[in-house]
Parts: structure tokens; C-alpha cells; sequence
């Protein structure tokens, strides 16, 4: 899953010619992957 560097919105499919399906933006980012934390409690 690939993130639009311009609308913000989630493209999940991404073919040869890269491009936002929703406002034609051509820079596509990769946002990291969820980190697990362990949390203490009382």
C-alpha cells in the first residue's frame, strides 16, 4: 500500500505508470510499517 505524497489518500493498486488514481500526483510514498510497543501499566 502505497501513500499520495499530495492528497494523502491510500493507493493500493500501482502499475508500470505511477500515478495517484485520484488527483494524477506522480509522487507515491511508502509509509512505515505499524511498530509494536510494550507498555507497563500499574
Amino acid at each position: 500500500m502505497y501513500k499520495c505524497g499530495n492528497c494523502g489518500k491510500d493507493v493500493e493498486e500501482v502499475t508500470n505508470f505511477v500515478r495517484c488514481p485520484f488527483c494524477a500526483w506522480r509522487i507515491l510514498y511508502k509509509p512505515p510499517l505499524p511498530v509494536a510497543r510494550n507498555v507497563k501499566t500499574d
